[in-house]
């Protein structure tokens, strides 16, 4: 059967994550299981008090069209080795999904393995662009970020950078003090670009197999950037930069390269609401993504 975790059930979940997820850990699932993780969030499949699959589904609240919905985002799908092909993850899913379809429009989901998700109605609508820049590719200025950065400054600066977007999720505060936290979790680092006093570019700095990654960038200008990319560049002489797909630096980083990745799909669970709520004649999640010109930003991991 497919129920809720109870308090019990926890610590089997997260042996399962640290079992599955060894590969993708770096830390995260220590601070996922303190920090984000809810019982009344996950769903799990038991097999005679067993624990043999799990997922969860986190409630978001997105900025789509000028307006503001409530959606959630599908993560930790795992089913153990031993109990796989057994149509556990399809009993998860739809459970998960039939209750999002009596309470959201849209539902989430990485793009990792689009065609284990595609079954259910999940639609590749966001990309990312992950950038391979050296340092010989690079104009070289002695970079002028700072490690001390504040969590109010990161949301100001948030508001501006996905005032070009779409499809954002809306962050508080409290985000910020938490994502400064997961970062020093997963032993990285943030950085941020001021200029005369005004935060202009913050970035999040990852230690990935021997190069630096840079998760999440978020710039005002190209100064900021190039700053920020120069000091990534001290530290390791090829690092990656993962932006939108619609953010083109080719400008900025000519002679560098990028692979084009899905990153977020997205379920649209009441085609007919949705079309009433926006006036439109949508069908499927990519219409309904990209009802306006509006690029997407929908970089959310959880």
């Amino acid at each position: 059967m497919i129920s809720k975790a109870s308090g019990l059930d926890k610590q089997e979940v997260y042996r399962m994550w640290k079992t599955i997820f060894a590969d993708d850990d770096g830390g995260y699932t220590d601070f996922y299981f303190k920090t984000y993780y809810r019982n009344q969030e996950t769903f799990v499949k038991k097999i005679q008090d067993e624990v043999v699959g799990c997922l969860s589904k986190h409630p978001h609240a997105i900025m789509l069209h000028g307006r503001m919905l409530r959606c959630s985002m599908i993560v930790g799908v795992a089913v153990k080795p031993q109990w796989r092909g057994r149509g556990f993850m399809r009993e998860l899913m739809e459970t998960a999904l039939d209750e999002a379809d009596h309470q959201e429009l849209i539902t989430m989901i990485q793009a990792y393995q689009p065609s284990l998700y595609e079954p259910f109605g999940f639609e590749t609508v966001y990309r990312r662009r992950n950038w391979t820049i050296r340092r010989t590719e690079v104009r070289r200025i002695r970079p002028d970020v700072t490690t001390l950065l504040f969590p109010k400054d990161c949301l100001k600066l948030y508001g501006q950078f996905v005032s070009r977007f779409n499809g954002y999720v809306i962050r508080d505060l409290n985000y910020f003090e938490t994502l400064m936290k997961e970062v020093e979790a997963e032993n990285g680092k943030m950085i941020a670009y001021y200029h005369e006093r005004q935060i202009e570019g913050y970035a999040a700095l990852y230690l990935e197999n021997g190069r630096i990654v840079i998760r999440e960038c978020l710039y005002l200008h190209s100064t900021a950037l190039l700053h920020m990319v120069n000091y990534a560049l001290s530290l390791k002489p090829e690092i990656t930069l993962q932006v939108s797909g619609s953010e083109n630096l080719s400008r900025i980083f000519p002679y560098s390269t990028y692979e084009e990745v899905g990153y977020t799909m997205v379920r649209l669970n009441n085609p007919e609401l949705f079309n009433r709520l926006y006036n439109s004649q949508v069908t499927t999640a990519k219409e309904a993504m990209m009802l306006l010109d509006k690029p997407l930003y929908m970089h959310e991991n959880r």
